[in-house]
């Protein structure tokens, strides 16, 4: 996957769905509720159907994408260390800030914070041993596991009521796929060998790209506009960016 045109194909679809998903948002979506607009629906579904091809796309590319990693080591665990990090302070700051826990039951909650800190701390420990060229307990890489079944449960339980709306519904496949890219790089980190680690990293990228179609929108939708997007208050959009980043560096893993 990881050569100059893989990674520029892979870029600049990206971007085409980052602009379909901005231009859905902006324009055939309620700003209140999430709903699309009846007026709009061809058109909304013209560009669901426009990002599922590209998502295909991007599965194809990087299943049959050359396998060799060429970056240096101590490059690879930058970017390994770096996604960990980001992806720990996005937990932290769902356990602790978001409104994403607002009406879920109060066990769920319990469970997710306290699923959120363990994971954020097995996240940040692995990324401390390898900046400092150290040996880490193999068993914190099933923490982060942990953090995305609890969210998956709370996010089924937030948004039981508006399984219709699009991001919600983008949301719930960017997490579906998050647990399985933490899932396997669980098994990666473990030593586990995977019966098909091209597979492993297609679903990667994968995910890489629904985080990064369902969260940089968003973000861009609300710097245009703070007002408008009330829905967003429920959907985390950080966590969201991070698995994106995350799952991107498990793909790297991957190919080595």
């Amino acid at each position: 996957m990881f050569n100059k045109i893989n990674l520029s194909v892979f870029g600049i679809v990206v971007a085409v769905g980052i602009i379909l998903r901005s231009f859905m948002l902006s324009f055939t979506v309620e700003t209140t509720s999430g709903f699309i607009k009846s007026e709009y629906m061809p058109w909304a579904v013209f560009i669901i159907a426009l990002l599922t091809i590209s998502a295909a796309f991007v599965f194809f590319i990087a299943f049959f994408g050359k396998q060799k990693n060429t970056l240096p080591f101590k490059t690879t665990t930058l970017i390994y260390s770096i996604a960990e990090i980001i992806m720990a302070v996005a937990m932290l700051n769902e356990a602790f800030f978001s409104s994403l826990l607002k009406y879920a039951q109060p066990t769920q909650i319990i469970l997710h914070k306290l699923a959120a800190v363990l994971s954020a701390a097995g996240l940040l420990y692995i990324a401390g041993s390898k900046l400092f060229g150290k040996e880490y307990s193999k068993h914190a890489t099933i923490l982060p596991i942990t953090f995305f079944i609890t969210r998956i449960i709370v996010v089924f339980s937030e948004f039981a009521a508006l399984a219709t709306v699009s991001d919600t519904v983008i949301e719930t496949i960017c997490m579906c796929l998050a647990l399985v890219t933490f899932l396997n790089f669980a098994k990666i980190s473990c030593g586990i060998n995977l019966k098909n680690v091209t597979l492993c990293k297609s679903v990667a990228m994968l995910c890489c790209f629904a985080c990064a179609v369902g969260s940089i929108p968003r973000i861009i939708c609300l710097l245009m506009n703070t007002t408008s997007f009330e829905y967003f208050s429920n959907i985390p959009i950080f966590t969201t960016f991070a698995a994106a980043i995350f799952s991107f560096s498990v793909a790297f893993k991957c190919e080595e």
